[in-house]
């Protein structure tokens, strides 16, 4: 049996996009949860760019994305 190869792509490279690849993700932040990893929130919801939900990541802004500045949601990638 033969396995698909996948390549993992960050988060913020979802959300940004880059040269070759358009933006496909953007995050809202999800005020009811909290962090899985810190218990900290808001969590980074992902919708597609049409506003669509696609998945939660589960965690805060700042351990999504790896950055203290991202505690914020007006911080986190466009």
């Amino acid at each position: 049996m033969q396995y698909q190869e996948f390549t993992r792509v960050s988060v913020e490279k979802l959300m940004t996009g880059t040269s070759d690849i358009p933006p496909l993700c953007k995050a809202r932040p999800d005020y009811e949860r909290q962090c899985s990893i810190c218990g900290h929130g808001p969590v980074v919801d992902l919708y597609t760019m049409d506003g669509q939900f696609v998945d939660s990541s589960d965690m805060c802004g700042v351990c999504a994305f790896g950055r203290q500045d991202c505690r914020e949601p007006s911080h986190w990638p466009a």
